[in-house]
C-alpha cells in the first residue's frame, strides 16, 4: 500500500465538542501518525501520515461519525515524509 501525507483543514462547529480526542482515538488503531490541533479561527488542522487508504478511512469516519458538525473538510495530499512517531493533540 502506498503511504501518503494529508494536511487537512476542517471547518464547522467542531471545537469544544471532543473532536480532537475523537480523532486521536480513531487514528491510532489505523496506525496513522501525526497530530490534530484547534486553530484560532475556529477550524481544526490535522497532519496525518500513513497508508493512504487508512487516511481516507479516517476522514470518512470524521465526516460521518465525528462529534460536532463539519461544514467543510479540505485535504491536501503530499508525499509521505515519515516524520511522526505517533498520533496526538498539538496545542
Amino acid at each position: 500500500m502506498p503511504k501518503a501525507r494529508a494536511v487537512v483543514k476542517i471547518t464547522g462547529e467542531i471545537q469544544g465538542v471532543g473532536f480532537r480526542n475523537f480523532t486521536v482515538r480513531q487514528a491510532r488503531p489505523l496506525k496513522l501518525t501525526g497530530y490534530v490541533q484547534n486553530l484560532r479561527d475556529g477550524s481544526v488542522r490535522a497532519e496525518i501520515e500513513g497508508e493512504r487508504e487508512q487516511i481516507e478511512q479516517l476522514l470518512k469516519i470524521l465526516r460521518e461519525q465525528g462529534p460536532g458538525r463539519i461544514e467543510n473538510l479540505e485535504v491536501i495530499w503530499l508525499d509521505y515524509l515519515g516524520e511522526f512517531t505517533g498520533f496526538g493533540i498539538q496545542l
